[in-house]
C-alpha cells in the first residue's frame, strides 16, 4: 500500500508527501507493471526527492524544522483508554498506565471520535473525527475508518506537541489500511 510522510507546522495545513505510491508497492511485491494500473504513480527512486521538495517548501514557509521526541501511543475503545504502547492498560498501575499522559499532555479520544488534548487542565486542541466510510467486506459488511490511537510526541524545549490521531477499522472482515490526521501544537 501506499506510505506518506506528513509534515505539519503550528498553525498551518498538514502536507502529505507520498513516500511510496501503491504503483511502488505493486512494482515491489507483485512484480506488476505499474504503469498499467490504475493507482500507478511517480516511482520509488523519486521518494527522497519528493520528501525534500516537500521538507524545503515546510521550511520556506515556517522556518526550520524541529525534529520531535519518540512519539507514544495510546489506544482507545469505545471512549475507553486500552493500551499504551501496546500494553494494555492496567488500572492498578501507575498513572501512565491509566490515562495517555505524555509530557504533561492528556490525549483522550471519546467513543464519538472525539479527540482532547490537555495541558495542566487547559484544552490545547479538540475535534472530532466521524467514521470515513471504505466500501464493503467480508460478506458485504460496511467498512469504515474510526479514531482509535493517538500517537503523541512533547517536545519541552520548543513547547510543540505533535499528535498523530490513526484512523483505523474497529472490525475483523475489512482490510482497510489505517489513515492517519497529524495535528501540531504549541505548549501555552
Amino acid at each position: 500500500m501506499a506510505t506518506t510522510c506528513h509534515v505539519v507546522a503550528v498553525g498551518r495545513p498538514p502536507v502529505a508527501i507520498p513516500v511510496m505510491t501503491v504503483a511502488d508497492a505493486l512494482a515491489i511485491d507483485e512484480a506488476a507493471d505499474p504503469a498499467a494500473h490504475a493507482d500507478a504513480g511517480e516511482p520509488a527512486a523519486s521518494a527522497r526527492a519528493r520528501v525534500a521538495a516537500a521538507l524545503a517548501r515546510v521550511r520556506e514557509q515556517t522556518g526550520e524544522a524541529v525534529a520531535m521526541p519518540a512519539a507514544v501511543r495510546c489506544g482507545f475503545v469505545d471512549g475507553v483508554f486500552a493500551a499504551r504502547d501496546g500494553r494494555p492498560a492496567t488500572p492498578t498501575g501507575p498513572d501512565d498506565d491509566v490515562a495517555c499522559v505524555v509530557g504533561g499532555v492528556a490525549a483522550h479520544v471519546g467513543a464519538d471520535g472525539k479527540l482532547v488534548l490537555t495541558a495542566a487542565d487547559r484544552i490545547l486542541h479538540a475535534e472530532t473525527f466521524k467514521p470515513r466510510a471504505r466500501g464493503a467486506g467480508a460478506g458485504g459488511e460496511a467498512c469504515v475508518l474510526e479514531a482509535s490511537h493517538v500517537e503523541l510526541a512533547v517536545d519541552p524545549a520548543s513547547k510543540l506537541v505533535a499528535a498523530a490521531i490513526w484512523l483505523s477499522n474497529p472490525g475483523d472482515a475489512c482490510a482497510v489500511v489505517t489513515e492517519f490526521e497529524v495535528r501540531a501544537l504549541r505548549l501555552p
